[in-house]
C-alpha cells in the first residue's frame, strides 16, 4: 500500500518535501483538523492530504493516497489513525502511527462531495456530511463501513457535522437549508430540528471538548451555542448585530472549552468568552486590498490557535497580538516552472532562492538552505508580489535584470534580484511587456540582461522587459534555452527540430537545425560551461548534443527509460549530471561520461514532475502535480557511476 500513498518518503534519499497550502474556494469554509497529542494540523490540498507541524512548518508529510481532490482530514482521538474523504465520496482510513501509513479501510461515506467528518470518542465511529443523491450525512463503522442509524433531515447540503465527545454520545449536523439537525444515539436518529437561530447556511458545528455545549455559525455573520445534551439553543456571541462584519465560515473552542474562535471573511479572527458571549480578542489578519486575506478556517492546535486565509495562507496567531506572529506561504496548485536564481551581492529577496511557478500563476521564492514556507520569523519563502501573473506560469529563469517569469496571460514579469521585499517577504514584480503570442518559455542567464521568449508565434529577445527583435518562425516552438554569456539560444520545436541562433548583438541569426528527434522537443538545456545541450522530448528519450560545430550526439538512443514526455531538465552546478523528470512522474539522474547507468527516483511528484533544479552540487529538487517540492540527496546513489 506505501507504494501508492508515499513511496518517494520511503527511499534513502529522499529528503524532505516543501509543503503546499491548503486548497480553499471564494465562499465556501475549509476544514482544518488537529492532532490529539501532537503539534500537527492536517489539511486537504488538491488530490493530497499534508500534515504540518505548526511548531517546525518544514516537518511536513503529504499522503497520496486519493485520487480525487480531497476536502477533508480529521486524526482519530487516540492520534493512530486519519480518516481523510474526496469529492467523489470516498472516506479513507489509514494508519498514522504506522511508517507505512498502510490503508485501514475506504468505505464510500455519501453519493457525492464529502464536506466534513468527525469521529467518535472512540476512535470506531465516524459521521460525515456533504452532498449526496438523497443521503448528505452518515454515520457508520470505522473498520467495516456499517451504518449506524440515519443522519436524515436536511433539505439541502450538509456542510458541517460533529460528534459529541462524552456520554450520551450526540451528533448535530448544519446545512444549506440555514438549520442545525440534533441526533441522539447510536444507533443515531433525528431529535429534533433548530429552525430558527440561523437565517443563512450553517458553516461549522463544533461540541465544546467537554461536551457541556454546541457552537455553530453561518454566513449571517452569527454564533449561537446550545446545550451539548439536549440540542436546545441557549444563546448567541457578540453583539445582537452579529459576531463578525461578514460571513463567518468556521469556529472552534478552546481546550478548556472556555473560549470559542471564529474566522470570518471580515479578515479577522475573533475570540469570544464563551459564558459572558463577549469578544475578548480580534486578530486582523491583513489590510491589504482584494479577498485573499479572508478567514475560511481556524482551529487549535493545543494552545496555539491556527487560522488559513482563502489564499492558503496558515496564520500562527498568539494571544495579545494583534496580527499573525508567522505566516506560512507555498503554492495551492500544480508547479509548472521552476529555477534557482543566481546569488546576488545586493542579497535581495530573489537572490540565491529556488524560484516556483505555479498553475494558478503564483511564483513562491524559497530558501534552499531550509525549505518550508515560512514568513515573518525567518523568511523562509514568499510569494512574488506587485503585478502577478493571472494564469499559468510556463517559464522562469534569471537574468542580470532580475528573475523573469513569462505565463499565459501572454505576458513578461520581471522581479530585480536586488529589490525590495513585499509585505510577504518575497521579491515584487516591478516591469511587464506583453509577448506576441502564448509564451511556452523564457530563457535567460546571470551574465546579460539578455532574456529570451519562446511563444506559439516566434522567439521574441528582450533586454530586461524592453523588446529588442522579433522572430516570426516557420514552425512552432515549444522550449528554449540560453548559452552561458548569453551568445547563442537554442528553440526546441513541436516539429521535433531545435533550432540554433547566434544572439548578435540585438539580433538573431540562425546558425544551426538540429534534427534527430522522434517527437516535440519539449525541454531543452545548456550545460555550464555550453558545451553540451540536452534535450528531452514527447518521444520519452533525452539526448545530449555537443554544442557548437556540427552539432553531433553525445549521447543518443540511450536514455529512454521515461515511461511519458520528458517535460524538464536541469544540469548539476559543476555539470557533471542531469536530472530529467516526466509526466510519468519519475526523476532521473544521468551522467554522459557513463551513459549507461543511471539513478532513478520513482513517483517523485504525483501528477507529474514539472520543474527541476540543483540546491548544491549533490542534492536536487524536483517539483510538480502535487503542488509540492521533494528534494533529493543524490550521494547516496551516484556510486552507481563508478562502477
Amino acid at each position: 500500500m506505501a507504494s501508492n500513498i508515499k513511496p518517494c518518503v520511503d527511499h534513502p534519499s529522499f529528503v524532505s518535501h516543501w509543503a503546499p497550502n491548503p486548497s480553499t474556494e471564494r465562499g465556501d469554509n475549509l476544514v482544518l483538523g488537529t492532532h490529539p497529542k501532537e503539534s500537527k494540523i492536517i489539511y486537504p490540498s488538491g488530490k493530497f492530504i499534508v500534515v504540518r507541524d505548526v511548531k517546525d512548518p518544514t516537518d511536513v508529510f503529504v499522503y497520496r493516497g486519493h485520487n480525487s481532490k480531497t476536502t477533508v482530514a480529521k486524526f482519530s482521538p487516540n492520534g493512530f489513525w486519519v480518516a481523510s474523504a474526496d469529492i467523489t465520496g470516498k472516506v479513507r482510513i489509514w494508519a498514522w502511527d504506522n511508517p507505512e501509513h498502510q490503508l485501514k479501510i475506504e468505505v464510500f461515506g455519501l453519493g457525492g462531495a464529502i464536506k466534513d467528518l468527525a469521529w467518535g470518542p472512540e476512535s470506531k465511529r465516524i459521521v460525515c456530511c456533504g452532498a449526496g443523491s438523497g443521503v448528505n450525512a452518515r454515520a457508520f463503522m470505522w473498520d467495516t463501513g456499517s451504518n449506524l442509524g440515519e443522519v436524515v433531515g436536511h433539505s439541502k447540503r450538509v456542510i458541517s457535522c460533529d460528534y459529541r465527545q462524552v456520554r450520551p454520545y450526540r451528533i448535530m449536523t448544519g446545512s444549506e437549508d440555514h438549520r442545525t439537525i440534533f441526533y441522539q444515539g447510536p444507533p443515531f436518529k433525528m431529535d429534533h430540528s433548530n429552525n430558527n437561530q440561523h437565517t443563512n447556511f450553517v458553516n461549522c458545528v463544533r461540541f465544546s471538548p467537554d461536551g457541556s455545549k454546541i457552537a455553530t455559525c453561518s454566513s449571517d455573520k452569527k454564533v449561537w451555542l446550545y446545550d451539548g445534551k439536549t440540542g436546545e439553543p441557549l444563546s448567541t456571541l457578540g453583539e445582537a448585530a452579529g459576531a463578525h462584519a461578514g460571513s463567518i465560515y468556521s469556529l472552534a473552542w478552546s481546550p478548556d472549552s472556555s473560549s470559542v474562535a471564529t474566522a470570518s471573511a471580515d479578515k479577522t479572527v475573533r475570540l469570544f468568552d464563551a459564558a459572558s458571549g463577549a469578544c475578548t480578542h480580534t486578530w486582523s489578519i491583513s489590510d491589504s486590498p482584494g479577498v485573499g486575506d479572508m478567514q475560511v478556517a481556524v482551529a487549535f492546535c493545543g494552545e496555539q490557535l491556527v487560522s488559513v486565509s482563502l489564499n492558503g495562507n496558515v496564520n500562527m496567531l498568539d494571544a495579545g497580538s494583534e496580527r499573525p506572529r508567522d505566516v506560512y506561504q507555498a503554492h495551492q496548485g500544480a508547479i509548472t516552472a521552476m529555477t534557482r536564481s543566481p546569488v546576488s551581492a545586493g542579497g535581495g529577496a530573489a537572490a540565491g532562492k529556488i524560484l516556483t511557478g505555479s498553475f494558478t500563476g503564483v511564483l513562491c521564492a524559497w530558501d534552499p538552505a531550509t525549505g518550508g514556507a515560512k514568513r515573518c520569523t525567518g523568511g523562509k519563502a514568499a510569494p512574488v508580489t506587485g503585478a502577478v501573473h493571472s494564469n499559468k506560469i510556463t517559464g522562469i529563469a534569471a537574468c542580470s535584470a532580475g528573475v523573469v517569469s513569462v505565463g499565459w496571460d501572454d505576458t513578461l514579469r520581471l522581479a530585480p534580484l536586488d529589490g525590495e521585499s513585499g509585505s510577504g517577504g518575497g521579491p515584487v514584480f516591478t516591469a511587464s511587456v506583453g509577448t506576441t503570442g502564448q509564451p511556452c518559455g523564457v530563457a535567460a542567464n546571470a551574465d546579460s540582461d539578455l532574456v529570451a521568449v519562446a511563444t506559439n508565434q516566434g522567439v521574441t529577445l528582450l533586454r530586461g522587459t524592453t523588446p529588442a527583435v522579433g522572430l516570426s518562425a516557420t514552425y512552432t516552438p515549444s522550449s528554449i534555452a540560453m548559452a552561458p554569456g548569453a551568445g547563442e539560444i537554442a528553440v526546441g520545436s513541436k516539429e521535433g527540430k531545435i533550432y540554433v541562433y547566434e544572439t548578435a548583438g540585438d539580433e538573431l541569426r540562425e546558425t544551426k537545425v538540429v534534427d534527430g528527434h522522434r517527437g516535440e522537443v519539449t525541454c531543452v538545456a545548456y550545460s555550464p560551461d555550453g558545451t553540451l545541450l540536452a534535450a528531452g522530448d514527447a518521444a520519452r528519450e533525452v539526448t545530449v548534443w555537443r554544442a557548437g560545430g556540427d552539432w553531433d550526439a553525445e549521447v543518443r538512443g540511450l536514455w529512454q527509460f521515461h515511461t511519458a514526455r520528458v517535460a524538464c531538465l536541469a544540469w548539476s552546478p559543476e555539470g557533471t549530471y542531469l536530472a530529467s523528470g516526466g509526466l510519468d512522474e519519475n526523476v532521473f539522474v544521468w551522467n554522459p561520461a557513463k551513459p549507461r547507468r543511471r539513478v532513478h527516483y520513482t513517483f517523485a511528484n504525483k501528477d507529474g514532475v514539472e520543474g527541476l533544479a540543483w540546491l548544491s552540487d549533490g542534492v536536487v529538487a524536483s517539483a510538480g502535480g502535487d503542488h509540492c517540492v521533494a528534494t533529493w540527496d543524490i550521494t547516496k546513489d551516484i556510486s552507481v557511476f563508478d562502477t
